[in-house]
């Protein structure tokens, strides 16, 4: 790992720690996974990030009063899960499929980072945040599985959901989902009217389910164990839907497909706001092997009072393809200026060489084919780009400054 990226994890655990009361299970097998990271052995890594991941989420999940055993089924996704997320790997050719554990668990302590950036400290928020983070992946490793196997048989595929003790989440019968789609369509509630229409009825009713985007398909996962024990209960749904409601917001609006200003024009919540953040935020030590990714390192800077987060990406060359710096900058942009409101947010890209000014065409043009960036909120000024006298600037740095829906994107050289 590199030392920026050691210095990160060391960041968001550290302020974790001191600001969260966990327990003292939960605290060593935090610090347990951290120290797993400076080894060579990807084996450990994974069996700590599961022995946390595992705790934290029996801990979130008793908070919604889930019994044992529906805690139990989905807090055993992880095991499968991660063996058809190695699986997927073996199978991946030009596709990049990422790591999920341990960026399930950054994104867990970098939201929390965020989070207490606002200055909330509300119990129940975080708790919503704990949910939301450790859960919103949850279909992404079928997805990308899925994706690799277009051409294989069904069976080897369905096997990972019949047989004993594997992915049991009761999902095996059409009238599973269709419950799914009755309950929640039946409530007179906003906010679970708008989970029904934007996420779980496209989830279910659209493609289908682990065919629509994993950010749909990992809300109706959490949903359903919660449907089959509750959903004759009024008492728990008039206690529980607007947390229940603000996890899956969280969970589908984490992925920058998704455009957030779409919750009813209402204020983004601290939880969908901070997940979001965090899930773009994270591309450090994304791939098992370094050289598969644009990103070398992520360095977390020190902020001035006006700034809110302030961000380096060092980018490299993978090892199968040029650095193309408008892919990393409009991925961030497209997801990063729907939900930046009052904050203003510093993001670097310290390029591997230094790039032409012609570059912010294909940057103009990537930006303008996401379907929500034309509407009259979203702007984003190229206008430090004009180069004077006819000559073209180059440099190897680009700095973004974001704030109220708003870009500013300049290039210049970095000083060394």
């Amino acid at each position: 790992m590199e030392e920026t990226d050691i210095k990160i994890d060391e960041t968001i655990l550290t302020q974790f720690l001191r600001n969260n009361q966990v327990s003292t299970e939960i605290s060593e097998a935090l610090i347990g996974w951290h120290a797993s990271l400076r080894g060579k052995a990807p084996e450990l890594v994974r069996k700590k990030a599961k022995e946390f991941l595992n705790l934290v989420a029996e801990e979130s999940l008793g908070e919604l009063h889930l019994p044992q055993d529906k805690q139990k089924k989905l807090v055993e996704v992880f095991e499968p899960l991660e063996k058809i997320f190695r699986l997927a790997v073996s199978l991946r050719k030009n596709e990049n499929v990422r790591d999920h554990l341990n960026h399930t668990i950054r994104n867990y302590l970098l939201s929390n980072y965020i989070l207490l950036k606002y200055g909330s400290e509300e119990s129940k928020l975080s708790k919503n945040l704990a949910v939301a983070s450790i859960f919103h992946d949850i279909a992404y490793p079928i997805e990308k599985f899925k994706m690799g196997t277009r051409n294989l048989a069904e069976e080897v595929f369905q096997e990972f959901f019949s047989s004993k003790g594997r992915m049991n989440f009761e999902l095996g019968e059409a009238s599973n989902l269709l419950e799914v789609l009755d309950i929640i369509g039946s409530f007179d509630n906003e906010d679970m009217s708008f989970i029904y229409t934007e996420i779980v009825a496209p989830a279910i009713a659209g493609k289908g389910l682990f065919d629509a985007p994993h950010c749909l398909c990992s809300v109706i996962l959490f949903l359903r164990p919660i449907i089959l024990d509750w959903k004759n209960s009024e008492t728990y749904w008039k206690t529980k839907t607007n947390e229940i409601a603000d996890i899956c917001k969280a969970m589908a609006f984490h992925d920058r497909k998704m455009y957030p200003k779409s919750l009813n024009n209402t204020q983004l919540s601290f939880t969908v706001k901070s997940l979001r953040m965090a899930d773009e935020f994270q591309e450090w030590g994304r791939d098992e092997d370094p050289s598969h990714s644009f990103v070398k390192s992520v360095k977390l800077n020190k902020t001035n009072p006006n700034e809110f987060i302030k961000l380096i990406f060092y980018l490299q060359d993978s090892s199968t393809m040029e650095c193309r710096p408008e892919v990393a900058i409009s991925d961030k942009l497209i997801g990063l200026i729907p939900i930046v409101e009052s904050e203003r947010i510093i993001l670097s890209f310290y390029l591997p060489r230094k790039t032409n000014l012609d570059f912010r065409t294909s940057l103009k043009a990537r930006m303008q084919s996401c379907r929500f960036i034309n509407k009259p909120h979203i702007q984003i000024d190229l206008s430090k780009f004009v180069s004077f006298s006819n000559q073209k600037r180059r440099g190897d740095l680009v700095d973004i400054s974001i704030h109220e829906g708003k870009a500013e994107v300049d290039i210049h050289d970095r000083i060394q």
